[in-house]
């Protein structure tokens, strides 16, 4: 099939994200409708983002015109036996363990479903459809509030571990780094919020860039060297031809990547797919 359309969705934890991919495989392109995002309302529970879930995917449908549409792909948190679509697993939404996502999808939609682990299904998007395209054996690392490493290739995912990584090169780790050397807890630039902002990768990031705060630079520089030396590790007798770097840190100015670059010894992009990674490797081999 030269032209498809599938619905894609990402349970991230605190949201669940959806779009329509519009498939061109003769030309190797791609086109995303407008990506909603709406809070999966963890809080509450399985069985409450999985409604939240089904709601979301039966808009989408709606939107699409639900004859064009050849299956529905979901991304997740947690481990996933991707041949029955259960959640085997996971730390992250209480009750998300033993959910069955693949038939709770089909009866309620009645479509094709692929459920697939966030990591494999970002490693994937990336690999094949993103800045790791056509290089053969491509490294994956996916940074943001937690951390994966992946290995894509023809052979499939290979999902590496990542140690301690996150709690130094994660948004929330790189924010803990700089109020423990001292900066600011929170930041103002709103009058109308007079008690500021609780401070963020972004505010901290701007701060190394545009103000050379030492301590900010410090914390993306450590943040970089953490990820240069698993990348390094990684990448260790796998023969591989391109790293991609994903998730926020991606998308923080160069001190980060660079501290990455020299420690790694090797070329490190970013990524070219941002938040549709996972959301097209989700909707793979529909």
């Amino acid at each position: 099939m030269a032209r498809r359309t599938a619905i894609a969705a990402q349970v991230t934890g605190p949201q669940v994200i959806s779009t329509i991919l519009d498939f061109d495989d003769e030309a190797g392109t791609f086109g995303s409708r407008e990506v909603i995002t709406v809070s999966s309302g963890a809080k509450f529970g399985g069985d409450y983002v999985m409604r939240t879930l089904t709601s979301q995917v039966r808009a989408a449908i709606r939107r699409a015109k639900h004859d064009d549409v050849v299956g529905i792909g979901v991304a997740t948190v947690g481990e996933v036996d991707a041949a029955m679509g259960r959640i085997l697993a996971d730390r992250v939404i209480r009750g998300w363990s033993g959910m069955e996502l693949k038939a709770r999808l089909e009866e309620a939609c009645e479509l094709p479903v692929r459920v697939v682990n966030a990591a494999e299904a970002h490693a994937y998007g990336e690999a094949h459809w993103g800045t790791g395209r056509g290089a053969g054996k491509v490294l994956v690392a996916d940074i943001g509030a937690e951390a994966s490493m992946a290995v894509a290739s023809d052979d499939g995912i290979e999902l590496l571990p990542v140690g301690d990584l996150a709690s130094v090169a994660s948004t929330g780790g790189i924010v803990a780094n700089y109020i423990e050397r001292g900066g600011d807890r929170v930041y103002h630039h709103d009058k109308r919020r007079p008690w500021g902002y609780a401070m963020t990768l972004v505010e901290v990031d701007r701060r190394a860039h545009e103000d050379d705060d030492e301590r900010a630079i410090a914390c993306l520089e450590d943040a970089g060297h953490a990820l240069g030396e698993k990348i390094t590790a990684a990448c260790k007798g796998k023969d591989i031809a391109k790293v991609v770097v994903s998730g926020a840190v991606a998308e923080c100015g160069p001190i980060l990547l660079d501290a990455a670059h020299k420690r790694a010894q090797v070329s490190i992009e970013p990524s070219s797919l941002g938040r549709h990674a996972a959301l097209i490797g989700a909707v793979a081999g529909l």
